[in-house]
């Protein structure tokens, strides 16, 4: 596609970077919405998928959480000890 310079009559050949660019000064709301749409769709997609995950895996959000917080708990005293055991 070709557009002209209504001033200068100089031809300009229409690119996708020049279609966002005048889409993007005319339409800013548009774009705004349309990338705003995109990057909520895009996180909902993955907040579903990792649920997804989490019923197949039969464990609630509460139930993944504690089991984190225990492994945690537990890692660190592991590393505890194993600092007391050198010291000795």
């Amino acid at each position: 596609m070709i557009n002209s310079n209504p001033v200068t009559k100089e031809v300009i050949e229409a690119s996708n970077m020049v279609v966002f660019k005048y889409l993007f000064y005319t339409e800013t709301m548009f774009i705004f919405i349309t990338i705003l749409c995109w990057v909520m769709g895009i996180t909902l997609t993955f907040f579903l998928l990792y649920h997804l995950s989490m019923v197949r895996n039969g464990t609630t959000t509460n139930e993944k959480m504690k089991r984190s917080d225990f492994k945690e708990f537990f890692k660190t005293e592991i590393d505890k000890l194993g600092s007391i055991v050198k010291s000795e």
